[in-house]
């Protein structure tokens, strides 16, 4: 198994069943022997026939052991992330996420670890994506990665050391305007994440991934990412 035992692969999944299948059979290619799956709850009102189809759909994994861990309610995507990591953190110090959407190449997990187990000394390194956003990487580059100062959610990775540094704390929109250096690191990572940042505290988007980049940007964290993309994203 190329799975150590002190990393932990969770799923998030909700009411896609089609996509559940889709990431689960990559998942079945990369050799895993235990995965998490964080089952979300029905939205208000919602009906429940597809939210049960999915979760009949981990039920019926065979590969590998499953931990299906279920919500009644409707946890939304910040917390399911958050609620992920806090519970694979309790029995492991690396960890490996991916939502429904994310189809794992076979070497995925293989990449994925290599990586947490390379940089897990290096303080500065705090993500790993197992995708390669569409960027333009020189031809003469002759590295299998590159690092970024934003993070990435389609195929994610990081230890409990530097998880614990996640904050969620409104009070950092005034930070940025006060303190030029983290002014200066935010807008390094990403002129957008201002305004996202905004949206997030106004509720208009839920997104762990605006405070997770803005926990990176303040402890002058980066990201690890392939130059060959492991995840095919299917929406």
């Amino acid at each position: 198994m190329m799975t150590a035992d002190d990393t932990g692969i969770g799923l998030l999944v909700f009411d896609r069943p089609e996509h559940t299948k889709q990431v689960l059979n990559g998942l079945k290619r990369n050799e895993v022997d235990k995965l998490y799956v964080f089952a979300d709850g029905p939205e208000p009102g919602q009906e429940l026939e597809s939210i049960e189809a999915t979760r009949d759909v981990v039920q019926d994994v065979d590969f590998c052991d499953i931990e299906l861990i279920i919500k009644d309610d409707n946890y939304g995507v910040q917390r399911m992330w958050v609620d992920a990591y806090d519970c694979i953190f309790e029995n492991h110090k690396k960890a490996i996420i991916l939502e429904d959407d994310c189809v794992p190449a076979s070497d995925f997990v293989g990449y994925m670890q290599t990586c947490l187990d390379y940089y897990e000394d290096h303080k500065r390194v705090m993500n790993v994506q197992g995708y390669c956003p569409p960027i333009e990487i020189p031809a003469e580059y002759s590295y299998d990665v590159f690092f970024t100062w934003r993070s990435g959610s389609w195929g994610q990775g990081t230890w409990k050391k530097a998880w614990e540094k996640l904050r969620r704390d409104p009070s950092i929109r005034q930070k940025i305007k006060e303190d030029k250096d983290l002014r200066r690191a935010v807008k390094r990572a990403g002129w957008d994440l201002i305004p996202m940042l905004e949206k997030e505290i106004d509720d208009e988007i839920n997104s762990i991934g605006v405070w997770w980049s803005l926990t990176l940007a303040r402890c002058s964290g980066v990201s690890v990412n392939p130059v060959r993309s492991r995840i095919k994203n299917i929406g």
